[in-house]
């Protein structure tokens, strides 16, 4: 995806977004876990397979030049709910700060 935006004069970032079933990248409270999380969730295992193997191929993407932004653990100290399902999708909390930290990366590579 890289290689077809920077053909056409477009600047990438991948994103790695946050997803309730990686380990240790969410406190929830009662409320939260009721909506938003099921130990038994078929994605809850491609998560738990997956995530690792995508960081692992996320250092390439250094080595090959593709910026890459981890957001696994970006709400890790985050107290309120953001999930509202049990899928991975958020609230407009979660939105905020997820939407704040992608705009952080791109201010900071300097893109307009």
């Amino acid at each position: 995806m890289n290689r077809l935006a920077m053909a056409n004069g477009i600047e990438y970032l991948h994103v790695l977004q946050p997803n309730q079933y990686v380990p240790d990248s969410k406190p929830m409270g009662d409320a939260e876990l009721e909506v938003a999380y099921l130990e038994d969730h078929p994605y809850r295992k491609h998560v738990l397979t997956g995530y690792p193997k995508l960081l692992e191929v996320s250092k390439q993407c250094g080595v090959e030049g593709v910026p890459f932004l981890d957001l696994t653990m970006l709400f890790q100290k985050e107290e309120e709910p953001v999930y509202i399902d049990t899928c991975c999708h958020l609230n407009q909390r979660g939105n905020d700060i997820m939407g704040a930290a992608v705009a952080k990366a791109i201010s900071r590579r300097g893109w307009q």
